[in-house]
């Protein structure tokens, strides 16, 4: 049930163009690998052309962890994801 519904959530941002194509983890055809191969060629790029560059890292909690329910839910609402989950329907 839980592949359900996160497949529904994706393909709601994903046709509503929520997600910026620079976001790696959770997408079809992704990873924090194809994450890394960027980043690497990103820098990569920058230090051939003697571009200064830091780097700061930043730890990020899953937000079902970290984040209350119900403003989880508010977010998820002001995305356009609501009301009951339609199993075999196109909607969210």
């Amino acid at each position: 049930m839980e592949r359900v519904i996160v497949e529904k959530i994706n393909s709601h941002l994903e046709l509503n163009n929520l997600i910026s194509d620079h976001q790696h983890g959770f997408r079809k055809n992704r990873s924090t690998i194809s994450q890394l191969v960027v980043i690497h060629d990103y820098i990569q790029s920058a230090l051939d052309r003697g571009i200064p560059m830091d780097i700061i890292l930043i730890y990020l909690l899953k937000a079902r962890d970290r984040l209350p329910l119900r403003k989880l839910i508010h977010c998820l609402e002001v995305h356009g994801i609501k009301g009951k989950l339609k199993i075999g329907s196109q909607h969210t």
